[in-house]
């Protein structure tokens, strides 16, 4: 894990929308005007934005340069950076005590490169990677340190593998899932889904075809279920795609060793 100062995040945003107002005033375009403006709650009588324009040929605003949300304390909430109306440069999230708590990239209105989530000590709570827009790679999230889940993704950005660990590093489950297909456009798990318990015994192994439970001991989502990925399941045995029985499966037992 590594740390990045806020000071340094806010000179890369600062410095980025820099940049932007130059090209705005460039010696192969016209020169723009580059505005500032302030944005005052009415409920609070408090400014809660501040960003930079300029104006076009019709008189409308267009954003250039850093766009600054605040919270009520007057405190940075997020820095963003637009160029010509859409953003492009840095994007940097703030916590309530001036930490940076996400961090990114934009390019030409699309999310780029990698994105972090950083926890108030700087550790990293999550990294995720863009291209163009779509998700790629693998996107991994901590919890104190410790890797909790990673999904991978294809280069058409779909989500193609699943993967959570127990609160050691240990596994606590895999699979894999289709390629989102219309009409509905659902994710639909495919191939083995595998669950551990806390010793790393195998507790549930189970086969998916085609978005349904084929055989084995299989984790179905529950309908009502909105969570992430992965969600509240219930497990039951199948045979040639038919339920057989219900089963108990118990993913957190032996409980976790006390610190030490």
């Amino acid at each position: 894990m590594f740390r990045l100062s806020r000071n340094t995040c806010v000179g890369l945003a600062v410095a980025a929308a820099a940049t932007l107002v130059g090209l705005a005033c460039g010696a192969d375009e016209p020169a723009r005007k580059i505005l500032r403006k302030e944005e005052v709650s009415p409920s609070t009588g408090k400014v809660f934005k501040t960003y930079e324009y300029y104006l076009d040929e019709r008189g409308r605003e267009v954003k250039h340069g850093l766009d600054t949300l605040l919270m009520e304390d007057g405190k940075k909430l997020r820095d963003l950076s637009y160029a010509d109306g859409r953003l492009h440069g840095p994007d940097i999230t703030y916590d309530s005590s001036g930490d940076v708590s996400r961090r990114g990239q934009w390019k030409h209105g699309r999310q780029e490169g990698t994105w972090e989530g950083v926890e108030s000590d700087g550790t990293l709570r999550s990294v995720e990677t863009y291209k163009h827009g779509k998700p790629i790679g693998p996107w991994r999230y901590w919890r104190k340190g410790v890797l909790i889940r990673e999904d991978t993704f294809d280069a058409e950005g779909e989500r193609v593998k699943l993967a959570f660990f127990h609160d050691d590093g240990t596994k606590r489950m895999l699979g894999t899932y289709l390629p989102r297909q219309l009409p509905d456009f659902k994710i639909r798990k495919s191939g083995t889904w595998t669950y551990w318990d806390r010793s790393g015994k195998v507790v549930a192994d189970g086969v998916w075809k085609e978005g349904k439970p084929f055989s084995g001991v299989c984790g179905v989502r529950l309908e009502s279920d909105v969570g992430s990925a992965g969600g509240i399941e219930i497990f039951g045995r199948f045979e040639e795609g038919k339920l057989v029985e219900k089963v108990t499966v118990d993913q957190f037992s032996p409980p976790p060793k006390p610190a030490k």
